[in-house]
């Protein structure tokens, strides 16, 4: 049913349907994008001092997450609301937001041969979690 619904609006939109190979190549550059994404959110996340016990509990809980052929870049952590938006003890340091600033319209993919060993193995493991789902 939802192979014919996608093909009714396709049609009534007057667009092709994407063929599998198609969808996975999209994926695959989304995936690619957002680990260069998560990248730049972590290195512009704060750690905290040497003696906190989260000392980069944030920069480390950014992630890329793929739920079918969805992706996004996400943090888990639980106050990573403080850390974005500040609060009367914490400064605002919209991480979040500088990343997509920074990534907002873009659209060119750094290709693999160029990417760090660190993004290549994290690419990696997004597609083995996306394969376990």
């Amino acid at each position: 049913m939802a192979d014919g619904l996608e093909e009714l609006l396709q049609s009534i939109a007057g667009v092709e349907p994407i063929d599998e190979d198609t969808r996975q190549d999209i994926t695959e550059a989304e995936l690619a994008l957002a680990e260069q994404a998560a990248e730049f959110w972590r290195s512009i996340a704060p750690v905290g001092d040497a003696d906190d016990p989260h000392s980069g509990q944030y920069r480390d809980s950014i992630h890329v997450q793929q739920q079918g052929s969805k992706v996004y870049v996400v943090t888990e952590d639980s106050i990573a609301n403080l850390i974005e938006y500040g609060s009367a003890h914490n400064p605002e340091y919209a991480c979040r937001a500088r990343t997509e600033n920074q990534f907002q319209g873009q659209t060119e993919i750094v290709p693999p041969n160029k990417q760090s060993k660190a993004t290549r193995d994290r690419i990696a493991q997004s597609r083995r979690a996306a394969e376990n789902l």
